[in-house]
């Protein structure tokens, strides 16, 4: 029994050993330029298919780039914004009163401030 276990194991180191020690790295392919800029514009709202057309006449071109990079920032800060706030005020689950958490003194002490920040 022993023998044919480590026949196996011998063939099993053998075979995928090889894939360990060649010449391809193991993991996936490394993006290519091009794939990473295809990624970039898409995330921007950008055709990729009419790129290279519009991307002739440089400063439409220029406007267009900086208006949707414009746009993707503050999307990506508005849905940071919303992830903290729901971090923040999740609401407690079936604690007892007396345990105050974090969150809790936050909404607090927002409830007691106005608009400028002055405890009322």
């Amino acid at each position: 029994m022993s023998h044919a276990w480590k026949m196996g194991r011998i063939l099993k180191d053998f075979l995928y050993g090889e894939l360990a020690s060649g010449r391809r790295p193991t993991g996936r392919p490394q993006l290519r330029f091009k794939d990473a800029c295809k990624r970039d514009l898409k995330q921007m709202n950008i055709d990729i298919n009419t790129w290279e057309a519009a991307a002739a006449d440089r400063s439409a071109w220029r406007c267009k780039v900086q208006k949707e990079l414009q746009q993707f920032e503050d999307e990506l800060k508005r849905q940071a914004e919303d992830n903290r706030f729901q971090r923040k005020f999740r609401p407690l689950s079936d604690a007892p009163a007396s345990m105050f958490g974090y969150a809790t003194f936050l909404q607090l002490h927002i409830l007691v401030t106005d608009n400028t920040g002055l405890e009322l």
